[in-house]
């Protein structure tokens, strides 16, 4: 046997012992003896047990001093037991004691002093069992018991040293002297298992026969200090605590166990009954329960605070209180542990336990990340973050800032003393705020959140949800949903999405408001201001409404059917609410949960329809419809229509008419029909080629074009750039390329030689490259062959390589004529622009007015219908010996433009001089015709370097009026009836005085001449000025300034927004189409809008004549100008007229009336008109008809 030296208290043994010799150690150890440890490993083959007061087992620290704890042997228990002698001598109890009491009435029983310990527990009588409302479980366990030690004996008994911890009924209760092991100290090791490694997530008892074994296991323990323990892997439980008192536990760390199944297995700390002591520093990893207050006893008084876990704190069912458990973190993995909430008060009894009064204890968390269960969590008084997670939690604040979290499920969020954030999460949750400025935030549900007394910001999120803001004034934003919103008694704020046009406000005697808009359909009570996402902000009321101004309707939860013919409509449909229809008269904006709408109107209609799956379908005129969110149906029928599906899958009809078709995101269908459509993807993510558009029926012949102009065709660029199309060939890596094969647009954004962005369009496409069929294509390549092509261009963005072959290149745009290119032929009727190249071309023009320029070489040039101008930019371009030749060219309609200089001996820029038929003088500059040759010599050598032929013309007069670029020639006219045309302004007409109706058409702006009575403007001409006699004027297409001066004159303005000065003499004037000016000056002038928003002008009253305004059209925007008309005489200054519609004149000056087609303005306040206009086919006219 060994034998120790205990004459200096204490021995040390060296790694390698084992039980026997720990065993032996401590069985000679005195009382107050210290075995210490030194670091290393130790062989735990057999249990250790105390039983001796004041040992203390001391090693190097946990992780350093190791317990190898070997089962091979098979023993079984616990490892490490402290344990004092059980009571055994009865006291009698002469009086009944209370909770609290620090003495006893004591009768007989054993002798006993002061520091003696004394066992007492009361029986569990049935009618205590029902006080605590428990009627299933044992009887036989008492659940109200004490340890408490004699501080002195008295006559009648003794006093305490501590208080009953219950009370304690004279015949009911009995008491024992016993014996408890005292000061004992367990300090500085760990304690490793050989049984393997555990599974985390299984809570079963996979060892059965270790089952309720502990590693460290103290009972009837007084001062007991345990500290700087860890079991790691062990059989069952790590610490237990039974009937023991004063206990000061520190550093205690149980990580996994094999047995975590029902029975009382696998338990970090585990408390039976246990009195006044204190536990820190607990951290317990996979275990069953973290700290467990356990079954079929009462702990009470004890103070313990756990630094880390991932397990629960466990009332399983006793009488305990006045217990404070304070986890610093609490991180629950639902993937490995259901089996329990973050914290279990046993609180109904069950048969493992009696109920625990949750009010009595107080557990509080500074960091938990909760379980699947539901959680009751108390949060610190530090400021704690506690988030839910799964489950129906309850979350408390504490006294600091916190931050609760309900995460999914129906929770409730309660605020403490601080300015806390309460977020509900997913779940129909209830948050109420405490004393200060909290933050609560609903999440998606149907929430219910109070502000509680400070000055708080409520956030209802998704879902119908109700907001109080109580006491202060609070901001609350209800969010999507249909939401109940109320104030407290200050100032309240209510916050809204958009701007404040998007919602409407809807307010009733009874004191409540209905808020209708993005948001839903809110319930307002005691809010103050509405605050809108844009900035914008109002206080309430804001807007009453009432059946006057907007027609408020309220949808069922089944399906409802509107009729809608008042823009002032609003119809508040539920969400859910069935399948709901509108039939539709009026452009409207399509309100929330309306499903499906029929645009009724004869004539054009617009409608915005909503974020739902819609059904809308337009009328037979023009219409633009947009939908927005959801799978909708757009069908546009005839019109040309302007249709938009925006996100979704969506599907559009266009029907008759040129329609605009635009997808929007998601993958969409669009169907055309006939009609020139116009098929619109706007951006790359519209048709990705992964869920690309489908173009049902594109078709080329009916004029049909895809637009890709909204798309940055080459994203390695700067800027947005327009794509280059390739036709079928492959992508070469070039960004920005686009191509079509097997029916499908494919465009490659970034060069990577893969397509980005795909359009499918059904096989129906057949088109060739360098047609108008695309937008946002910069330039396409048309190739021809090494034949005789015929090539079709109709954008200016072609590049045109015809290669071999005599080509004709057919063009419906204006274009520099390639240079592989033998021939071109303007298509259509438009007025288009060809020039040729320096060779022999050949260029024939359309019905249009076109301008054809040859440049060099012997060019054949037609010009075919229309007013046709032939330009010449050099001597070159038409040479002697191989002039250019103009096939049709018309003496009363064409031009021939002659932009050269026409001598070429001086600098500057030479007109020619007109020699008729004549033969050259020899000076140069002079131009001659004969022979439908026209000649110049431009060096005075008497011969001609400039020829053109024109075929078949033959009259030398006629030949020079049409040629532009002839100087300072003199018309003069005849007795008859002369047409003249005036191509420069150098140009002179001498006409005789009564010669006949005479005319001119000029290409410039012009006066007329004396003895001319009429000019018509050609070409781009803009002003037109007559003379004293009659004169009829008429304008052109573009915007003309027609001044009839003196005499009874026509003006006629034809298209353009054209201004018309009659005046003096009684004139006629007609502005035609545009937006018109018309000022009738002196006479009795008779005035013609037009089409087009046309203004009358009147600037003096004292004229004597009354003008007629014969047209005049309030529907294309028409008004009359009234305002530089002082309409009082008396007054200093321009005076304003003032409107009085249809009443009698009153005698003041300045009044304006309109009765019976005659407008009449009063000057000078003697009840009369002095200014005077007639409006015979005008009945009624209103104040915004005057610019006064």
């Amino acid at each position: 046997m060994t034998t120790y030296d205990w004459s200096d208290g204490h021995i040390t043994l060296a790694s390698g012992a084992d039980s026997h010799d720990l065993q032996a150690a401590i069985d000679s150890a005195p009382e107050g003896g210290t075995i210490y440890l030194q670091a290393g490993n130790y062989t735990l083959d057999h249990p250790l047990s105390i039983h001796t007061d004041g040992i203390s087992l001391v090693g190097a620290g946990a992780g350093e001093t190791v317990f190898e704890v070997d089962h091979s042997s098979g023993w079984t228990g616990d490892v490490i037991s402290v344990a004092g002698e059980w009571p055994w001598q009865d006291v009698q109890l002469q009086a009944s004691a209370q909770a609290g009491d620090t003495s006893l009435q004591l009768g007989k029983g054993p002798e006993l002093a002061a520091g003696d310990w004394l066992w007492i527990e009361a029986e569990n009588t049935e009618a205590y069992l029902d006080s605590i409302g428990d009627t299933a479980w044992r009887e036989d366990k008492p659940l109200r018991t004490s340890m408490v030690q004699v501080k002195e004996v008295t006559d009648t008994g003794v006093t305490l040293e501590n208080g009953l911890h219950f009370d304690f009924p004279e015949d009911e209760t009995t008491v024992e002297k016993f014996d408890p092991i005292q000061d004992v100290t367990l300090s500085g090791f760990s304690m490793a298992y050989n049984l393997g490694t555990p599974d985390g997530g299984t809570f079963e008892n996979t060892l059965g026969a270790y089952t309720r074994d502990s590693a460290v296991h103290i009972a009837h323990a007084v001062g007991a200090t345990v500290n700087d323990i860890a079991v790691s892997d062990a059989a069952s439980s790590a610490f237990t605590f039974l009937y023991s008192a004063d206990v000061a536990a520190n550093g205690l760390m149980s990580d996994g166990t094999h047995n975590k199944g029902s029975g009382g297995n696998g338990y970090g700390v585990h408390l039976q009954g246990v009195y006044d002591s204190t536990f820190t520093g607990i951290d317990s990893t996979d275990m069953r329960h973290a700290v467990v207050f356990g079954s079929w006893y009462s702990n009470v008084g004890n103070q313990i605070e756990v630094e880390a876990t991932n397990r629960d704190i466990n009332f399983h069912g006793g009488r305990d209180h006045d217990n404070t458990v304070l986890v610093h973190s609490s991180d629950r993995n639902a993937a490995t542990d259901g089996l329990s909430p973050v914290v279990y008060y046993n609180t109904e009894g069950a048969s493992w336990g009696a109920p625990t009064d949750i009010s009595t204890n107080k557990v509080m968390f500074d960091w938990v990340e909760g379980s699947v269960r539901d959680d009751v969590v108390q949060a610190s008084d530090i400021g704690a973050y506690i988030d839910g997670r799964s489950g129906d939690d309850v979350l408390i604040g504490g006294r600091g800032a916190d931050r609760l979290l309900g995460g999914n499920d129906d929770d409730t969020l309660e605020g403490g003393d601080a300015a806390d954030v309460l977020d509900g999460g997913d779940g129909d949750d209830l948050l109420k705020g405490g004393f200060d400025a909290d933050l609560l935030a609903g999440g998606r549900g149907s929430d219910r959140l109070r502000g509680g007394t400070g000055q708080d910001t409520l956030l209802g999120g998704a879902g119908d949800d109700i907001l109080e803001g109580q006491a202060h004034g609070d901001e609350l934003t209800g969010g999507a949903g249909d939401d109940l919103l109320k104030g407290g008694d200050s100032w309240d704020i209510a916050h809204y999405s958009g701007s404040r046009e998007d919602t409407v406000f809807i307010q009733y005697d009874d004191g409540r408001t209905l808020a209708f808009g993005p948001d839903g359909l809110d319930t307002l009570y005691g809010i103050e201001k509405i605050v809108f996402a844009n900035g914008d902000s109002t206080t309430l009321p804001y807007l009453v409404v009432d059946a006057d101004t907007l027609d408020v309707r309220f949808g069922t939860d089944s399906s409802d059917s509107y009729t809608v013919d008042d823009v002032d409509t609003l119809i508040l449909e539920q969400a859910g609410g069935g399948w709901d229809h509108v039939d539709l008269s009026v452009s409207w904006t399509l309100n929330r949960h309306l499903e499906s709408v029929t645009l009724t109107r004869a004539g054009d209609q617009d409608l915005t329809a909503n974020n739902s799956r819609n059904v809308l379908r337009g009328n037979e005129h023009d219409n633009v419809i947009h939908a927005l969110a959801g799978d909708d149906q757009v069908y546009g029928y005839n019109g040309d229509d302007d249709l938009s599906g925006g996100r979704g899958n969506d599907t559009l009809y266009g029907g008759g008419g040129a329609d605009r078709l635009e997808g929007g995101g998601g993958r969409d269908t669009l169907k055309g029909h006939d009609g020139a459509d116009t098929f619109v993807v706007a951006a790359t993510a519209d048709s990705p080629v992964d869920a690309p558009d489908l173009i049902y029926d594109f078709t080329v012949s009916e004029g049909d074009r895809l637009d890709l102009s909204g798309i940055d065709a080459d994203t390695r660029t700067t800027g947005a750039q327009d794509f280059t199309y390739i036709a079928g060939t492959a992508f070469t890596g070039q960004a920005g390329q686009l191509r079509m094969a097997d029916g499908v647009v494919e465009g490659d954004l970034d060069g990577d030689g893969a397509a980005d962005i795909a359009i499918d369009l059904n096989g129906h496409a057949t088109f060739a490259p360098g047609t108008k069929t695309f937008l946002g294509v910069a330039e396409h390549l048309l190739i021809g062959t090494d034949g005789a092509d015929v090539l079709d261009v109709d954008a200016a963005n072609v590049r045109v390589d015809a290669r071999g072959g005599f080509d004709t290149l057919r063009s419906y745009v204006d274009l520099q004529q390639p240079a592989s290119v033998e021939r071109v032929d303007l298509q259509g009727r438009a007025d288009l622009r060809a020039t040729g190249r320096d060779l022999d071309d050949m260029i024939l023009g359309n019905s249009g007015d076109n301008t054809l320029i040859g440049l060099g070489g012997g060019d054949l040039l037609t010009g075919g219908g229309g007013s046709d101008r032939f330009v010449l930019t050099a001597s070159s371009d038409s040479t002697a010996d191989n002039p250019d030749t103009i096939t049709d060219f018309n003496l009363y309609e064409d031009l021939l433009v002659l932009d050269l200089d026409a001598d070429a001996t001086e600098d500057g820029g030479q007109g020619f001089t007109w020699i008729a038929g004549n033969g050259f003088s020899g000076a140069a500059g002079e131009l001659r015709f004969e022979d439908d040759r026209l000649s110049g010599d431009l060096d005075g050598n008497g011969t001609e370097d400039l020829a053109i032929v024109l075929d078949g013309i033959s009259d030398t007069d006629a030949v020079v009026r049409a040629i532009d670029g002839v100087r300072g020639l003199t018309f003069t006219g005849t007795d008859g009836d002369d047409t003249y045309r005036l191509v420069d302004d150098s140009h002179d007409i001498q006409e005789v005085e009564d010669g006949g109706w005479d005319k001119v058409d000029s290409w410039i702006s012009y006066t007329l001449d004396d003895h001319v009575e009429q000019l018509q403007l050609q070409g781009t001409a803009q002003t037109a000025n007559g003379t004293e006699t009659r004169n009829v004027l008429i304008g052109n297409d573009v915007d003309n300034v027609l001044r009839g001066e003196d005499g009874g004159d026509s003006l006629y303005g034809r298209g353009g927004g054209d201004r018309l000065y009659g005046g003096a003499g009684d004139d006629e004037m007609d502005g035609g189409g545009g937006d018109d000016i018309l000022m009738g000056g002196g006479g009795h002038d008779t005035m013609y809008g037009g089409s087009g928003a046309d203004e009358f002008e009147f600037t003096q009253w004292d004229l004597g004549e009354t003008d007629t305004i014969a047209e005049f059209l309030r529907s294309e925007g028409d008004w009359i100008d009234l305002a530089r008309i002082d309409a009082d005489a008396h007054a200093e200054g321009n005076q304003a007229f003032t409107f009085v519609g249809t009443d009698t004149f009153s005698g003041t000056a300045g009044e304006l009336r309109f009765a019976h087609g005659e407008l009449q303005g009063d000057v000078t306040g003697d009840g009369l008109a002095e200014l005077q206009v007639a409006l015979p086919n005008t009945t009624t006219m209103f104040a915004d008809d005057f610019l006064l």
